[in-house]
């Protein structure tokens, strides 16, 4: 039915947001994922459709987490957002070098990190940001 309605808006050369097709309008959220989401209520109708489906799938890990885990969650949030743009940029670089480094290098830096003492951790992290290990 959907392609039905879909052709025939496009034949008569009418055009609809993707949302209104797709199903993706605020008020087709479940009333969980509207309450994880609030925030974003006024501007999610003007949301990019790939936008909207990251927040989607975040709000759906949000309710499968233990409070433990979005305590955690919520402080690593609040610690981002006390970054400066530079450190967050940082941060996103080396992430990114990270993913175009080979499937066996990555796996390689995960085992070594696994294997680091938490005092050999801190000093790396240190390092990688700059400051001389304590």
């Amino acid at each position: 039915m959907r392609r039905v309605l879909t052709a025939l808006l496009l034949i008569c050369g009418l055009q609809l947001p993707a949302t209104a097709l797709a199903g993706d309008d605020w008020n087709s959220l479940s009333a969980e994922q509207q309450a994880v989401l609030a925030p974003y209520r006024d501007q999610w109708s003007t949301l990019p459709a790939d936008k909207r489906a990251k927040l989607r799938k975040r709000a759906g890990r949000w309710s499968q987490m233990s409070p433990d885990q979005r305590a955690e969650t919520l402080q690593h949030h609040q610690r981002w957002r006390e970054l400066s743009p530079a450190q967050r940029q940082q941060i996103k670089d080396t992430q990114r070098r990270f993913r175009d480094l080979p499937p066996e290098q990555r796996d390689a830096l995960r085992q070594r990190w696994q294997t680091m003492s938490p005092e050999e951790k801190r000093a790396w992290q240190e390092q990688q940001r700059g400051n001389p290990p304590r």
